[in-house]
This record gives C-alpha cells, structure tokens and sequence, in this order.
C-alpha cells in the first residue's frame, strides 16, 4: 500500500510534517480545517515537499524520524540542499563526515538529530508537565475508605470504562489480496512493531475497528499480544477492538489497564492448548481508576511520553538498518563492473554454496581486479552451540536458543538457567564475544544477531555462531550478508527436514564472500560500523525506557503513583 511523508508549511511560518495513503485527499482536508489541530488553527497551507513510498508504514518511519529535525534542517530537505542538511547532522562517529565515493547509498541522515527525544541518555520524569506523579501515603490511601482504593479512585470493570468490539471473519468470497473493500485484519500475523501490515482486503466487513483503537488478539498461543489501529478495519475473530468511551486521548489507559492486567486476563483464559478470551472476560475485567477524566488523561500522557520515545528509537533503528543494507546492495551487490574504486559488479544470481572450481574461477573473472570469491572460513571460524539439554537451575547463567534472537536484541527474560558447570562446558568450544553473529538454523531459520556488548554471560544452544571476533573488519559486512537477499537465497536453497526445518553447520561453514580488496572492505567498515554502534545505543536507550515504564505502570495503575490534582 503506497505512502506519503510530506511537509505543509503553516500560514504563521511553522512547519508541519506528516505521512497519508493518498497525499491529494490529506492536502484537502489540511485546507478545510478537517486535517491536524496546529494545520486547521494556521491555515491556510501550502505543500513545500514530499516524499512517495511502496509501504505507508515506511512513510510513517520517515515522518517520525523529520519530526525531530530543526527547523533549519527541515528548510535544508525542502529546498533540495543535501550540503546544508549534511552540514546540520550529527556525525554518526562525532567526528566531520566525509563522502567517499559511496554513490547513491551515501546515507543524508541517519541520526534524528534536533530531537530530545530521540538521544534520552538517561530516563527522568522531567517534561511530563502537569502529569508529575507523586507517591500516594497510606494515609491518603486510608481516606478513600478502603485499604486498597486510593482517594478519589473507584471499583469498576472494563466494560464500564471502555468499549470491546469482538471481530468477525468476513466469507471467504469475499476477500481479495487486490486492494478492493477495506484492509482486513485476521490475527496478530499482521501486527508490526507498532501498527499492523495488512495483505488482505474484504468488501463485506463484519466487524471494524477505528483508528486509535486497541487491537487485542483473543485467541491461540498469540492471546494478549497488541497493536494499534492507524486505520479503519475489518476485523477478523482472533482480534478484539477496544476503545475508551471518553475519546481517543484516553487510549494509552487503555492500554496501561491491559498491560497492568494481561497476566491475570491469561491465567483466566480458557482453552485447553491455547488459551481463549471471551468479550464476557475482557468487559469484566476488574480495576481500579481515577473517577475524575484528567487524571486518567495526565497517567495516558506520562504512558504516552515514554511510548513515543519508544517508537521514535525504533524507526531511527529501522532507518539506520535499511541505510546500512542500501549500502551493503550498492557496495558489493548491484553496482556496474567498470566502478572498481568501490562497489562490486552485477551479478546474475547470489552467491551460495558451490563446489565446482570451474564456477568459482569464472566468478572471480567477473569482478574488479583484486576481488574474488572465496569461502567464509577463510576468514574466522562458524560453530555451533550445544545440542545437550542442560538441565534448568533456580540460579546460575543463562541459555539463549534460536527463540530468544531478535534484530537488535536477546530476549533474555524468555530464558532459562543453567548451571555454571554447564555453562562452562558449552563455552569450551562455542563462547559467545564481542563482535560475534548468532544466527538461527533450526525452526524460524535467518533470525541474526549481531552482539555488540562488552559483557557476555549467557551460553548458546541449536544457534550458529559466525566468530567474526576473529576478523573483526568482516563483522558488518557477514551481518548485512546474512540478512540480505543473498542470506535469504542462501537459507531457501541449504535448508532441509520435513517436520522442522533446519540449516546445517557444514553448510553454513560452506559460504561464499566476495572478498574485495583490504582497501575497500576498511572503506565500508568505516562507513556501516557507526550505524551499528548506533543501533546498539538506541537498542540499550528502548530496553532502558521499557524497563523504567514497567516500574511505573504498577504504580500508575494502581494509584500507589498518583499524578497531583492541583496541577492538572
């Protein structure tokens, strides 16, 4: 579904950045007082730039990432002065950038700069204005008449407070994957990071959703995970929509509720494999809220503040990654032969395994002089963990498998302990270092890791380890391999087993590189180790904020954090 990102500049000066499906019908409604609060109060407005792209989420990336720009910068983009605009960046590395010769996958921007809340150093309650919270004794507790309730809070269920629309699946008949009706969404396969990706359309909608609803799964092993509505949808039975009775600007309590009761809401699901959760369930869901409405609006924005902090990081690391990958393509995948100063040459299929001599001979006749072709262990190790089942401990190191490996994270707090002798006999031979791969080859196959940290305590099981520790200067460049085009060929081409899929060791060990000269390969470095020491940062940033939100929630939620009536 295609997108826009595009900037309106207001009748008072000001600029106002944004992304729509259908950039004429957005432009219109901005004119008639019918778009955003700050467009309709500065109208009239003029478009000064805009950008078109394949997915509208990608769009919204964009926009998300302009929206912390400085005025200058913004003025920079629109008025097509790429020198202004690299002048106003902050250097990934701190230091004065420089071109290279890096052609069109030169990165503009990739820092956000000119937003505070895109570098949050460190997590403080400043900048929640009116909504700072204060504890609440157990003598206001007391006044409220019970030991539990704080004053001017009250008993209620979730019926009571908020609307539950439980979806219905349209007839088969009625479905295309052509764009005719309206979007459908059937369970959380289709749920982004923040909104969903829809790839199915009905035009006899049963059950719709609004923008700024909660979309809550309510069925199978996926029940509680949550998105948001960004849109009209028809939505299947899987998917409840949910929405505060008072407006939209109360839709992060909402969400606050079910993260504060998701655990109690499974315990009582029922199912037998998986669990199931009724509108019966979800409307009696019993909490405890602020009787008056701006409470509740001021715990929603301090929700809020953290969660757009969130998002904000999260597409800076979708745009840092998708520029390192524009590179990687342009660099050593797509670029013309007679360019030997970087890039590799065209080249009619990716490179995977081969054997024949014949063929890799007529490769390396293909490539700029002093390139060649050349399998990955020439250049470090590839091992494997443990394929043991060491037994579970209440105390000791943890053990990541292929199921705790995400882009830019390691899902500690799925796994388990083992004990220390244990851990110890796995990392004889496949220790986890700084600058190592991990990589998934047993189920979900391709799932990449790239481990950036200092310290690392936590052993491995069923997970490739590409040891990149051991050549440091090829770490960026396996990264991006693995996780492009040429990986996924790879994977589709070496997996084999019926019941579950998997890569083998001596497969993987059996890659091919293009190995480019020392010069151009240090070039790249250069170039890409930045955004992934950036990625790293922003990653450690969300997992910061995530961690400090969770603490709060409790508190929030159950009024022991109170936001002080006087100032709101």
């Amino acid at each position: 579904m295609k997108g826009f990102m595009y900037i309106l500049q207001c009748s008072d000066g000001s600029y106002y950045t944004g992304s729509t499906k259908n950039l004429e019908r957005r432009l219109a409604q901005h004119q008639a007082g019918e778009g955003a609060n700050h467009t309709k109060k500065h109208l009239p407005v003029k478009l000064v730039y805009f950008e078109e792209f394949d997915r509208i989420d990608t769009a919204f990336y964009r926009e998300k990432q302009i929206q912390g720009w400085s005025r200058k910068k913004k003025e920079a983009l629109i008025n097509n002065m790429p020198e202004k605009l690299h002048d106003l960046a902050k250097c990934l590395n701190e230091t004065s950038h420089k071109n290279i010769g890096f052609g069109s996958a030169q990165p503009m921007e990739v820092t956000m700069d000119g937003s505070d809340s895109a570098e949050p150093t460190e997590v403080t309650m400043d900048g929640f204005g009116s909504a700072q919270p204060t504890e609440v004794t157990d003598a206001e507790r007391s006044r409220s008449g019970s030991g539990n309730i704080p004053n001017g809070w009250m008993e209620t269920t979730l019926g009571e407070v908020a609307k539950v629309i439980m979806g219905q699946s349209p007839k088969g008949d009625t479905c295309n994957s052509i764009g005719e009706g309206i979007p459908l969404l059937n369970g959380p396969t289709e749920f982004g990071e923040v909104f969903p990706s829809p790839v199915q359309f009905t035009i006899d909608p049963r059950k719709t959703s609004q923008k700024n609803d909660l979309l809550f799964c309510v069925r199978g092993s996926t029940t509680g995970r949550m998105n948001w509505s960004n849109e009209t949808y028809a939505i299947g039975r899987g998917i409840a929509a949910i929405r505060h009775k008072k407006g939209y600007e109360l839709r992060k309590f909402i969400r606050g509720i079910f993260d504060f009761k998701l655990q109690q809401l499974l315990a009582e699901a029922t199912g037998s494999t998986f669990p199931n959760v009724s509108r019966t369930q979800l409307e009696n869901i019993e909490i405890i809220i602020p009787k008056n409405i701006k409470e509740q609006t001021a715990i929603a924005k301090i929700l809020t503040a953290f969660d757009d902090k969130i998002e904000l990081l999260q597409a800076q690391n979708k745009t840092l990654e998708t520029t390192a990958q524009t590179i990687f393509k342009e660099w050593f995948a797509s670029a013309p032969l007679s360019n030997h100063s970087a890039p590799l040459s065209n080249h009619s299929a990716p490179l995977s395994n081969s054997t024949e001599g014949n063929q890799e001979a007529e490769r390396s006749r293909s490539l700029p002089d002093g390139w060649r072709v050349g399998k990955i262990t020439e250049l470090f190790e590839v091992r494997d963990g443990t394929h043991d089942s060491p037994k579970q401990v209440e105390k000791g190191k943890l053990l990541i498998t292929s199921k705790h490996l995400t882009k830019n994270r390691l899902k500690f707090e799925d796994a388990y302990l083992i004990s220390e002798k244990d851990f110890k006999k796995i990392n004889k031979r496949s220790a986890v270092n700084q600058y190592d791969i991990l990589f998934s080859m047993i189920g979900t196959i391709g799932l990449t890791y790239f481990e950036q940290s200092e310290n690392i305590n936590y052993a491995i099981k069923n997970v490739a380890l590409f040891k990149t520790s051991q050549n440091t200067k090829w770490a960026s460049y396996t990264y991006l391999w693995l996780t492009s085009f040429l990986g996924k060929h790879f994977v589709s081409t070496n997996k084999s087993g019926s019941t579950q899929e998997y890569v083998s060791l001596t497969s993987l060990r059996n890659i091919e590189f293009i190995i480019p000269k020392e010069d151009i390969l240090l070039k790249f470095g250069a170039l890409t180790d930045p955004i992934f020491k950036k990625i790293k940062n922003n990653s450690t940033q969300i997992q910061t904020l995530k961690k400090t939100r969770d603490t709060l929630l409790p508190k929030l939620m159950s009024g022991s954090l109170r936001v002080e009536m006087s100032e709101l």
